[in-house]
């Protein structure tokens, strides 16, 4: 997903872990199968498995006192991996947030670490209870890399490590998906300027002809008119020769 400009509750560029599935958004028949919530900056963030005919759907939603946000995921299938994972992000009330969020498939997974391109780590030590369900949302800049999530890594109990993965940069896949948008519109722009252009050299072409067509029909008038007093000039000779 991409857009230009960041509107309150619009995500722009998403990145995913492995889903081998339907990548599907959940239906509203969707049975909740587990979910966690956290509070940041007084925003609530949910994130909730669901069961549905595509399989597993993983997916966070941001919610105020104004109502619902946003989303962030809610991909369908089933995971190809011990690990789903994505990282997107949602401008809420003029705040941008970065969200990291998952689910392991390993029963022994007891936390999950996000660290960020800057050197900072996020802790989250509770996926167990939350039934492999984990998530991390922290403020951002959405065009500032220091700010990515450069790896995510699943641990058991005893520090051992289930999943260790290193997620594309989001900040360049908002950039590319910036510039396409850019691009887009530049040559949207270009096009109806080569209209304007076309339409503007056709009435230009239009307006010469019919000056030209003026000014022969002048010339032909002036001819005749000549004519008709060569006409009456020869005329008077004759009679006045008689």
């Amino acid at each position: 997903m991409a857009c230009l400009s960041i509107a309150q509750g619009a995500p722009t560029a998403h990145v995913a872990g492995p889903v081998a599935g339907s990548n599907l958004t959940p239906s509203d028949q969707a049975t909740t199968i587990a979910s966690r919530r956290q509070t940041v900056a007084g925003v609530a963030w949910t994130i909730s498995e669901q069961d549905s005919t595509d399989g597993p759907c993983v997916g966070v939603v941001a919610t105020t006192a104004a109502g619902e946000q946003g989303q962030v995921g809610g991909a369908c299938g089933e995971g190809s991996s011990h690990l789903r994972w994505g990282v997107g992000g949602l401008s809420v009330e003029g705040t941008w947030f970065n969200v990291a969020y998952g689910l392991s498939y390993d029963s022994n997974a007891a936390s999950v670490r996000v660290d960020l391109a800057d050197g900072r780590s996020l802790v989250d030590d509770g996926v167990a209870a939350g039934k492999g369900l984990w998530l991390e949302v922290y403020p951002a800049d959405p065009t500032s890399s220091a700010d990515d999530v450069s790896r995510i890594v699943v641990s058991d109990p005893a520090a051992g490590v289930l999943a260790d993965v290193h997620p594309a940069s989001l900040a360049a896949a908002r950039a590319r998906a910036q510039a396409a948008a850019i691009a887009a519109h530049q040559a949207r722009a270009a096009g109806s300027a080569n209209e304007v252009t076309t339409a503007s050299n056709a009435r230009a072409r239009s307006t010469t002809h019919e000056r030209r067509l003026g000014t022969a029909r002048r010339r032909a008038a002036t001819a005749q008119a000549r004519a008709r007093r060569l006409t009456a000039h020869a005329r008077a000779r004759t009679l006045s020769a008689r």
